[in-house]
């Protein structure tokens, strides 16, 4: 019996500074699951032109392509699996990501060389459809929870597949594919890790909160941890895999639990790993004995979801967080010596040059280490895309343009005052930690941007350079 051979695609567009954490954790699970029955690899084509992943394409002829489709790169997902079955019309694509699962009846309607599409976490599924198509027997498609594809030239759903109950089932992330010395640590850590590859440790999966913005389907609702021992045992073969000390913990909140975020402290020191590490967290979850417990354990940076200044935003964004409690939270960190990033999010529903003041006071008050403002990207899914379909501004015939990548809310106010706000927002932040801070943080989001995706930068930033080619 031929072994089926199998590839997992990150494509162009897909703008990152780790390895793809998704498609590394679907490796290590097919691997762990199917062993030598499956022949299976992961090709970062993240930096590849179309031309480049044709010939790989035709070099490598997988059975089955396995396709990460979010809403920015969609239209490189589609090109991708449309090269496939022009080199070989009965490679088999399977489809995952937000962007898919959200409207999978539009993408199997329209999109005919995409054959299936996963919904939700995808390593078990994905792997009952493997099963499935390979192993087993054609009739039980039907029985495969979690995943849509067309019956009859009709695009079908089977129902949604429970989400992992138990992570610690799952093997840790196989990054073996991928081409690590791309991966180093973004501005905001201590300058001696700075040459270290970036690596993402997930100590749990979903968040509990139900933001309006966030596009993260009902499985990732559900707040699930994995043994401290075993986040532990993964650290330290990173540590000696990849020769790093610093890591990422990457979970959507990871204060969460408080009492395992005290145990996880205490097992970190007791450990002697010498390591260092960030996390994201919500304010309301920080307080002096987690703080303290965080910085003696080896954390250096904090990133924290604000958001916004206004609470009327804040309530209009079903974020449940206290202004004036964050201040003092981040003002309790710094004294800690812990450095705080935050995230603000302009234009949601009901901004305004009144609410933006606010943000700006927020951010003179608070003073951060660091900030990250951008304006609100909506995506299929999210609660604020129902709202804007409700009123008539957006619909899902739009996501048929592939030429937009990204669509902003701009019903209230247009895109260049958007803009605007997310500058003040940034001078804000410069006039109040100094403009060596400032010099800093543009040469490293440069830097950075350069070291990820040089042609991305370039073509986005002087855009005459490559007018010839256009």
């Amino acid at each position: 019996m031929r072994i089926p051979k199998i590839c997992l695609i990150m494509p162009p567009g897909s703008k990152t500074g780790f390895p793809y954490v998704g498609l590394a954790y679907i490796q290590s699970y097919m691997k762990h699951r199917f062993g030598k029955n499956i022949s299976i690899k992961t090709l970062d084509l993240s930096r590849k032109s179309f031309s480049d992943i044709h010939q790989i394409l035709s070099n490598e002829r997988p059975d089955l392509l396995g396709i990460s489709c979010m809403t920015f790169t969609r239209s490189e997902s589609f090109c991708i699996a449309k090269i496939a079955k022009e080199i070989n019309r009965n490679t088999i694509t399977v489809f995952g990501g937000h962007h898919c699962q959200y409207l999978w009846e539009q993408v199997l309607t329209h999109y005919p060389q995409v054959d299936y599409i996963v919904h939700g976490e995808g390593e078990l599924i994905f792997g009952d459809l493997v099963q499935t198509l390979f192993f087993g027997d054609m009739q039980n498609l039907i029985k495969v929870k979690g995943i849509s594809f067309r019956m009859d030239n009709s695009p079908v759903f089977n129902g949604p597949a429970q989400a992992v109950s138990d992570i610690d089932i799952l093997p840790p992330p196989d990054y073996e594919d991928f081409e690590m010395s791309r991966y180093r640590d973004d501005e905001w850590i201590a300058m001696e890790f700075k040459s270290q590859i970036a690596l993402q440790v997930y100590s749990s999966r979903g968040c509990p909160h139900m933001c309006y913005f966030c596009c993260d389907g009902q499985s990732r609702r559900i707040w699930r941890s994995r043994a401290i021992e075993k986040v532990i045992e993964e650290i330290i073969y990173y540590m000696e895999r990849y020769n790093t000390n610093y890591f990422h913990l990457s979970d959507d909140t990871f204060t969460v639990n408080r009492r395992r975020v005290l145990d996880f402290c205490a097992s970190l020191i007791d450990s002697n790993l010498n390591l260092k590490w960030d996390i994201r967290a919500r304010s309301e979850n920080l307080d002096k004995e987690i703080l303290s417990a965080l910085k003696k354990a080896g954390c250096l940076r904090i990133n924290i979801g604000i958001e916004s200044g206004s609470q009327k935003i804040l309530k209009n964004m079903n974020k449940k967080q206290d202004i004036e409690k964050a201040i003092d939270v981040i003002h309790m960190a710094r004294d800690m010596g812990l450095i705080i990033t935050i995230n603000i999010l302009i234009g949601y529903p009901g901004e305004d040059d009144s609410t933006i003041d606010e943000t700006l006071r927020f951010i003179r008050k608070a003073r951060p280490h660091g900030i990250a403002s951008n304006i609100l990207m909506v995506f299929p899914g999210a609660e604020v895309y129902n709202y804007a379909k409700s009123i008539g501004y957006m619909n899902d015939a739009m996501w048929l343009d592939e030429s937009m990548k990204i669509f902003y809310y701009t019903r209230e106010n247009d895109y260049l005052k958007l803009k605007r706000y997310v500058q003040k927002c940034y001078i804000t932040h410069y006039r109040t930690v100094g403009l060596l801070t400032a010099i800093r943080d543009i040469r490293n989001k440069v830097a950075w941007q350069i070291r990820q995706n040089p042609r991305y930068f370039f073509e986005s930033t002087v855009p005459w350079i490559f007018k010839r080619q256009n």
